[in-house]
């Protein structure tokens, strides 16, 4: 087993397990390589699990004030998503690359993470010493203190839609950090594009903190309302958008 901090040079491998390498998902990897490049001289830091060469687990971290995420804190790190192979699950991978990140982070007074039960639980970070500071629905905010000094906490950001009269208006707030996400909200997209001329497409892209405060975290919404939590179901997304134009436009069949 080899842990690596990633450079430059090999950053594409902290996408490589976390959607196909195939197209859509290649010329995605791609655009998110170079943005987490061009994000590494103001901190981020990318980290890769390898059992012999392939890779098996991957993470990343940002000083919490370059992180995109509605999150306020001092002189900590933010740990995104820690992701391991699922047939590689229990074996050791995630406990070495938690314990490289937790190195790599003592330059700080903290490293704060988002968990959701089902996805990065509670229980495993536990086990490293964080504790949680915070819930807002299903997000926990947690923290793990190196000294006293580390703060963390939700940034409470109202965002409100822009709203175009007879329409119904889909509104996708994203970064282009997470290839399997933006995939995603790409699909979406377009299967909202093609239901109806009544459906206009709003995209906001989150490049760094100031687009955070302005629009919030990650999202999609259909007029003033973030209907999903968690993945997006486009048949849910189909039907509620044509609940939508029929109660907007009574005379469409």
């Amino acid at each position: 087993m080899k842990v690596k901090q990633l450079t430059k040079y090999n950053i594409i491998d902290l996408y490589k397990i976390c959607c196909p390498y195939e197209e859509p998902y290649l010329s995605v990897i791609k655009e998110s390589a170079e943005h987490f490049v061009n994000k590494m001289n103001k901190g981020w830091k990318g980290f890769v699990a390898y059992k012999d060469d392939e890779v098996v687990s991957r993470a990343e971290i940002a000083p919490i004030e370059e992180c995109l995420v509605a999150i306020e804190g001092e002189d900590a790190y933010f740990l995104y998503c820690l992701w391991i192979k699922k047939e590689e699950e229990s074996k050791g991978y995630g406990r070495k690359l938690m314990e490289k990140i937790i190195e790599v982070s003592k330059n700080k007074s903290g490293l704060a993470t988002i968990t959701v039960e089902g996805w990065m639980p509670q229980t495993f970070f536990k086990h490293f010493g964080f504790d949680l500071v915070q819930s807002k629905g299903i997000l926990n905010l947690m923290l793990k203190r190196f000294n006293s000094k580390a703060k963390v906490g939700f940034k409470d950001i109202k965002f409100v839609p822009q709203m175009f009269d007879g329409k119904v208006n889909i509104t996708v707030v994203h970064s282009k950090r997470c290839p399997f996400m933006t995939v995603s909200y790409n699909k979406t997209i377009a299967a909202a594009k093609n239901i109806s001329d009544k459906v206009i497409i709003t995209e906001h892209l989150l490049k760094k903190q100031e687009d955070i405060l302005r629009y919030g975290d990650e999202n999609f919404y259909v007029d003033d309302e973030a209907p999903f939590i968690g993945p997006i179901k486009i048949e849910k997304l189909q039907e509620i958008i044509k609940g939508k134009i029929k109660e907007k436009f009574k005379n469409i069949k």
